[in-house]
């Protein structure tokens, strides 16, 4: 008998190593078997001095350390223990004069309980953080005395993870809604003012001192114009509206003023060819904007942001409808991304600052794509980075400037405009009268589609519609948009809306209007779009 159980405990002492060589101490191969079979979850165990008796397959791998490693010596377990658990460890060996680890402080709060179940983030081997939920239990022998002590732990890293993201998102649903409301109120505003501003410049004879101020505080309310479409493009996302813009005005303004008091230097190269293209003005401002805001980052003790934009031409063997394009690059002279990093810079909350968001590269991927564009990154640790982007062109001589003063398009017509906003009503009458227009005002789209049935079957029907796309509490321009081309299909209506995220501004044809203005717009941007619409008289 006694040799079949030295036999057995031989086969015992065999089965204490896996195949890995981890040193396995449990005396029942069976229950030995069967903790190890537990891969997913980190059991372990040790004395009442903190010498680690047991610790698993599923240990091993959550923690990357080996049972070799660790059995049979003693062990303060500072990578699994929270930091005051550990320390609390410690002062009791100095206390007692034992060499007790911080899982023995942390087990007497078992003493009373029979278990202690917390979480936090622990550390593995290679430094990664991990969370756990952590369950310990004293080993008890047959007279009730602790003779050690049992951790279960397991990983919920990922649990945690997507119950942060969740709140996150919702955090960034309630700032979106606010982002949204105060950008929707504020652009109504800055359309009486840009409109007023620029009926005032017409007034202005061009070398008069009032006509150079007008011209400031109209370029600061383009700016400001700018900033609400970032709030309204966070906000509630959405296709650019977009149209032929030249470039390199807009590289500039958008680059530029970002750096101003920073000790980083901007370099432009811009080719005076540039070609435009068709782009939405607010979201590429917005893209330019944020790469040279990370340029800027990159590099605490100053250094050099590099913005070069080309033309690229097709060239031999290029793919089939392959068109020209622009190329712009946004470079620094930063530390660079780690090479396991650069693939995941444009995801959400990809961010490789400590303190980014994680949304400002993914906001501007998705615009580029929407553009029908490419973005890239090149970098290499030490030596900066650089963003690169590919735009479709539009390869003919750029337009003028929208903003540049000059000749009004003055035309003749019926207008009828639609806006809830009193002073913006007020504002479109002044500025379609000087326009050379008769403008008839209206509050909602059930007056619209009144007022235009009414001059319709009097004879008197007007050239145009300007109709704003929401009327809070009433029918806004949509619906009425649909009932107008009801009563008469050949109805020329133009929508009008702050919101360019809304998919109406960017396939209004398909919702039944002829044309689409954004606001806040300018008296120039006005007297264009209905020169087109109506015919210059």
């Amino acid at each position: 008998m006694r040799d079949n159980d030295t036999e057995r405990t031989g086969c015992a002492e065999k089965d204490r190593r896996g195949e890995s060589g981890s040193l396995r101490v449990f005396p029942n191969v069976q229950l030995q078997a069967v903790l190890d079979a537990a891969t997913e979850t980190a059991i372990f165990a040790t004395d009442t001095e903190g010498t680690i008796t047991l610790f698993n397959r599923g240990a091993e791998k959550m923690l990357g350390y080996g049972a070799d490693e660790l059995v049979g010596r003693h062990t303060p377990l500072r990578f699994l223990l929270p930091e005051e658990i550990a320390v609390r460890g410690e002062e009791m060996g100095r206390e007692t004069g034992r060499s007790v680890g911080g899982f023995v402080a942390l087990a007497e709060r078992a003493r009373l309980s029979g278990a202690d179940e917390r979480e936090w983030s622990c550390v593995g081997r290679d430094g990664r953080r991990i969370r756990v939920r952590l369950t310990v239990t004293p080993i008890r022998g047959e007279a009730g005395e602790i003779s050690g002590f049992l951790g279960i732990a397991t990983d919920i890293s990922e649990q945690t993870r997507t119950v942060e993201e969740r709140f996150r998102a919702r955090k960034y649903e309630a700032l979106a809604d606010l982002a949204g409301g105060v950008a929707h109120d504020f652009n109504n505003l800055l359309t009486g003012i840009l409109g007023n501003l620029s009926l005032a410049i017409a007034f202005v004879p061009s070398g008069h001192k009032a006509h150079e101020l007008l011209e400031r505080a109209q370029k600061a309310s383009l700016r400001s114009r700018d900033l609400t479409q970032k709030l309204l493009l966070f906000s509630r996302g959405g296709a650019p509206v977009k149209k032929p813009t030249p470039m390199g005005r807009l590289l500039k303004d958008a680059s530029l003023s970002l750096l101003d008091g920073s000790d980083v230097r901007c370099e432009l190269h811009i080719a005076d060819d540039l070609w435009p293209a068709e782009v939405d003005e607010g979201q590429l401002g917005q893209v330019i904007g944020n790469l040279v805001m990370n340029a800027n980052q990159a590099m605490p003790d100053g250094g050099t942001v590099g913005l070069l934009a080309e033309n690229v031409v097709p060239r031999d063997g290029a793919r089939v409808g392959e068109s020209p394009r622009i190329r712009i690059a946004v470079s620094d002279t930063g530390s660079g991304i780690p090479e396991a990093q650069q693939g995941k810079i444009f995801d959400p909350y990809g961010s490789t600052r400590k303190d980014g968001n994680g949304l400002g590269l993914a906001t501007v991927y998705s615009i580029i794509r929407h553009h029908g564009g490419e973005i890239s990154v090149r970098s290499r640790e030490g030596e900066g980075t650089s963003i690169e982007i590919l735009l479709p062109a539009v390869p003919v001589v750029p337009a003028q400037d929208a903003e540049q003063t000059g000749p009004l398009s003055v035309g003749t017509g019926r207008v009828l405009v639609m806006d809830d906003e009193e002073y913006i009503i007020d504002m479109l009458v002044m500025v379609l009268s000087e326009l050379g227009y008769e403008p008839t005002p209206c509050r909602d789209g059930a007056e619209a589609v009144r007022l235009y049935r009414e001059a319709l079957a009097a004879g008197t029907p007007f050239h145009v519609v300007i109709m704003d796309l929401t009327i809070p509490g009433e029918m806004g321009g949509k619906e009425a948009a649909s009932r107008i081309a009801g009563i008469d299909p050949a109805a020329r209506i133009v929508v009008a809306s702050g919101d360019s995220s809304d998919p109406v501004m960017s396939h209004y044809e398909g919702a039944g209007f002829c044309g689409a203005i954004r606001k806040p717009f300018s008296i120039s941007e006005l007297g264009a779009l209905l020169d087109r619409i109506v015919g210059r008289r």
